[in-house]
């Protein structure tokens, strides 16, 4: 998500990340993996700091054939007008 999508879109998904953690919640239930998961608006806004940073798609733990390979299928989506092309803001 971080490489394919959210390098697009991170402006908008902070601000969605902004608007969610307004509400006093303890726990969110996630759309994959088991939940709920007990977290705090806080915590839940650190899950997405990654994005707070100039180069979004920064991975440490993929491997650099990982990342190209990643890369190549943006290239691939954004081409076929599947995901939005990166432009940085």
């Amino acid at each position: 998500m971080r490489i394919l999508v959210f390098k697009s879109i991170s402006r908008a998904v902070l601000d969605w990340v902004q608007d969610v953690c307004e509400w006093d919640f303890k726990r969110v239930i996630p759309a994959h993996f088991e939940g709920p998961v007990a977290t705090s608006p806080n915590e839940f806004r650190q899950c997405f700091s990654f994005l707070e940073v100039e180069d979004s798609t920064t991975c440490p733990q993929l491997r650099p054939e990982d990342r190209s390979l990643l890369d190549s299928i943006r290239s691939l989506l954004e081409d076929a007008g599947v995901i939005l092309p990166f432009r940085r803001t």
